[in-house]
């Protein structure tokens, strides 16, 4: 999950992040492939996310064909066979195109996934949450450090409980060999044709079933959607594709969420001199004088610190070895970036806590993320939440680093619990 460097906001621009990172376009082609006609779904269909937007088009896209009824190992090793001739490792034969990468994807027989919520994942993926117990705290202490779930929260989940909100981010992780990794360490299905090495993680939406929420200890299953692929163009970006998935998680009650994330492919770029390595804190940000742009007064906000180990523990719960979040010296030599980065999941997580427990007796039914900067390893930003509307149900959310750049804003519907 690579980002972009960070550029300035304009509307229409697209915000890629596996930590964050603004790209500004200055669009020279904007080629949307898709499938037509658009496959119909009886899954919920929630408003589409940032990618969809951007593509200015609507959600649609191609569904992939054939779902099979179990996830066998024969099965996945058909899929990711043909999965591993994407990026230009077709043997000898002539590199396909987007356009060709993505009709023979959405062509193919993709098997259905499962895996299991186990007690020590769940743990694991709390253990780098902050604590919910202080939200409890009426709304004008509602501030200040928000400190990480302590040993006795962490041991107190057990079988049957809820999962850790944003868990469904830690399930079905690609099992795949370090020979079938891109470059920079991230995993290279649905990665397109043509050079395309770095992966940044651009957006992404829940639609949560709120009557049938994930538990510990029970059996999920997941079904994926390839969507849409973009190509475009920018001055300052160069080449890069963005490729959005739908996924559906089920359990044996039925359908649980519907998620989608959009992950943006850049082809790999020589970002000149590195910076300066240099205490990562930097000197104290300046005061900075007020903007129309700027977000409002919050009415719930908590300040959260991602140590080195925080984004060890999310990688690794998270099955994923990407780079720019592990090897500081990749981020400066490779990226462009003074340190390694926080993973956009992680924040968009961060979030949606924030917003599952800002009410009481209420649950998020819809959240919807967009990364727009990168938030920096072993400093502390701030989760903000605002009320946006009268009766308290729906949220604007964002993330702000040191200086009060915005690095990730969200919204919430809730619904009675």
């Amino acid at each position: 999950m690579v980002l972009l460097k960070k550029m300035m906001m304009r509307p229409n621009a697209l915000s890629t992040s596996s930590g964050g990172g603004l790209a500004r376009f200055s669009t020279l082609t904007n080629k949307v492939i898709r499938s037509v006609p658009p496959t119909r779904s009886s899954t919920p269909n929630p408003t589409p996310n940032s990618c969809s937007n951007l593509e200015g088009g609507s959600g649609g896209g191609r569904r992939l064909e054939g779902i099979l009824p179990s996830s066998s190992s024969s099965n996945l090793r058909s899929f990711h066979t043909t999965l591993l001739r994407s990026g230009g490792e077709s043997g000898g034969v002539a590199e396909e195109s987007v356009k060709e990468w993505f009709e023979r994807i959405s062509s193919s027989k993709v098997p259905s996934v499962k895996d299991r919520t186990d007690l020590n994942r769940a743990r694991q993926l709390k253990l780098c949450l902050p604590s919910l117990e202080s939200l409890s705290l009426p709304s004008t202490e509602r501030q200040g450090a928000w400190e990480k779930s302590k040993e006795e929260e962490v041991l107190s989940i057990e079988q049957g409980d809820p999962m850790p909100k944003g868990s469904e981010l830690i399930l079905f992780n690609p099992l795949l060999t370090e020979s079938r990794l891109s470059q920079d360490g991230t995993e290279s299905d649905f990665r397109p044709p043509g050079g395309f090495d770095q992966r940044m993680w651009a957006s992404g939406s829940f639609h949560f079933n709120t009557g049938n929420p994930l538990l510990v200890a029970q059996e999920v299953e997941s079904r994926t959607f390839l969507e849409s692929a973009v190509e475009k163009k920018g001055k300052r970006t160069g080449d890069m594709v963005l490729v959005t998935r739908r996924i559906e998680i089920s359990n044996p009650q039925g359908l649980v969420c519907t998620e989608r994330r959009c992950h943006v492919y850049r082809k790999k770029k020589d970002v000149g001199t590195p910076p300066p390595q240099t205490d990562t804190k930097g000197p104290p940000a300046a005061p900075k004088k007020p903007s129309p742009t700027d977000p409002p007064q919050p009415d719930v906000t908590r300040t959260f610190l991602a140590t080195r180990s925080t984004l060890f523990r999310y990688s690794a719960v998270t099955f994923n070895s990407h780079r720019i979040h592990l090897d500081p010296e990749y981020c400066r030599l490779q990226e462009g970036h003074k340190d390694c980065l926080v993973h956009g999941p992680l924040t968009a997580t961060l979030l949606l806590n924030l917003a599952s427990t800002a009410r009481p007796n209420y649950a998020v039914q819809s959240f919807e993320y967009r990364a727009l900067n990168p938030l920096l390893v072993d400093r502390p930003f701030s989760l903000n939440l605002k009320w946006s509307s009268d009766d308290g149900l729906d949220a604007r959310l964002w993330a702000t680093d040191e200086h009060g750049v915005v690095c990730m804003s969200a919204s919430a519907t809730l619904v009675p619990s």
